[in-house]
């Protein structure tokens, strides 16, 4: 079993994972606790869940817009494309998960993969799944070259 570390946000708790000096894991689970649970006991990952737990507390106090430390994602080569698309949306803006699918180039018939893809994302706040949403009329959507 791979261990888990929990940290209360303003988010509720954020579950963390980390595997071989990577994060593996990291989502937004209810409810919230009050304390961290579960700190690492190896040297390599008490220092990783510092640098995650600081980085994390500069997000939510509005001095941090990305991250440093090292995370890796599990998924299928199309959930790692929409992940990778996820990660250049720019901090305070949103797109349309048609948006998306056509830059990958599945069409707007795509946005359904691509919600899929975006709601299983394991790596929460910092591949910002919070920033895709649905397309509505009141909503802009983003031509391709402001994905880039």
């Amino acid at each position: 079993m791979i261990p888990g570390y929990a940290l209360p946000t303003p988010l509720g708790t954020v579950n963390l994972r980390i595997e071989d000096d990577y994060v593996t894991a990291l989502e937004i689970v209810e409810p919230l606790v009050s304390e961290v649970a579960d700190l690492p006991n190896q040297q390599s990952g008490q220092k990783l869940w510092g640098l995650v737990e600081g980085e994390l507390r500069e997000y939510f106090a509005g001095r941090r817009r990305s991250f440093s430390f090292p995370f890796h994602s599990r998924g299928t080569s199309f959930q790692r494309q929409v992940w990778s698309v996820v990660s250049t949306i720019p901090y305070g803006t949103s797109v349309p998960y048609q948006s998306i699918a056509i830059k990958l180039g599945v069409g707007r018939e795509g946005a359904e993969d691509v919600r899929l893809a975006v709601v299983n994302n394991p790596i929460a706040i910092v591949i910002p799944c919070h920033r895709v949403r649905l397309a509505t009329a009141a909503a802009p959507v983003f031509l391709d070259t402001e994905l880039g």
